[in-house]
């Protein structure tokens, strides 16, 4: 199963099924099920407006449906927000596609596993 990296506090909110938006700056032909990975890199700025206790980095924690991928205009970016939960402004560069996802459910336990780019497929690391 492919995998997607993503950083927190997202993979959480995505978690929750708070945030059902994922925004990329590219496609995926991609539909079905995926592992979540959470990055080992953070999200300063989003920890700030949504705080979480600490959790897993670098490992895959969770599963969730690509159902479908749309390209977004400004007008969308921010007709959507109440999906992808962003704060920061448009950025063309950016935010060209919308990942809708759904049925997120999380991991029993999570799986260490190095994050790379894209979509990718997992390679499992010991601790």
């Amino acid at each position: 199963m492919k995998v997607l990296s993503i950083r927190q506090p997202w993979v959480e909110l995505i978690l929750q099924g708070r945030k059902t938006l994922e925004i990329r700056g590219w496609k995926t032909e991609h539909r079905g099920e995926i592992f979540i990975h959470s990055a080992f890199n953070l999200d300063r700025a989003a920890l700030k407006r949504y705080p979480l206790e600490e959790r897993q980095r670098s490992a895959l924690v969770g599963t969730v449906r690509i159902d479908d991928v749309e390209e977004l205009t400004e007008a969308k970016w921010y007709d959507l927000a109440k999906y992808h939960l962003s704060t920061w402004p448009w950025d063309p560069e950016r935010c060209h596609y919308g990942f809708w996802l759904s049925i997120p459910q999380r991991l029993e336990s999570a799986r260490p596993c190095m994050g790379r780019s894209f979509l990718f497929r997992p390679e499992f690391t010991s601790r």
